[in-house]
């Protein structure tokens, strides 16, 4: 199993709610940061600012995304690591569902 975001990226992840159904997390990434490789389960990553993030999964492949601030998308169970390669901080709400 991946290592959770919060324990192993909490200068990043914060949690806003969680319950045994869904947990809420605010990522705040500085331009050029990184995270440790972390999983989530299934989650809808909801961008608050519009930013540019590469994830990378533990084979060594990446994939790089522009996120438009105010949109959402959905996202299976994955591990990544998360690198900010745009220019501002990345603001993205994750709501991680549970069960």
């Amino acid at each position: 199993m991946a290592a959770d975001a919060v324990q192993v990226a909490g200068d990043f992840y914060k949690i806003i709610v969680e319950n045994d159904t869904v947990r809420v997390l605010d990522f705040r990434g500085a331009p050029g940061s990184k995270t440790a490789m972390h999983g989530h389960p299934n989650v809808i990553a909801y961008a608050v600012t519009d930013c540019k993030v590469r994830f990378d999964d533990p084979n060594g492949e990446s994939m790089d995304l522009e996120l438009v601030a105010g949109r959402g998308m959905e996202t299976p169970p994955f591990e990544h690591a998360t690198t900010n390669i745009g220019d501002t901080e990345a603001v993205v709400i994750l709501i991680e569902m549970k069960g």
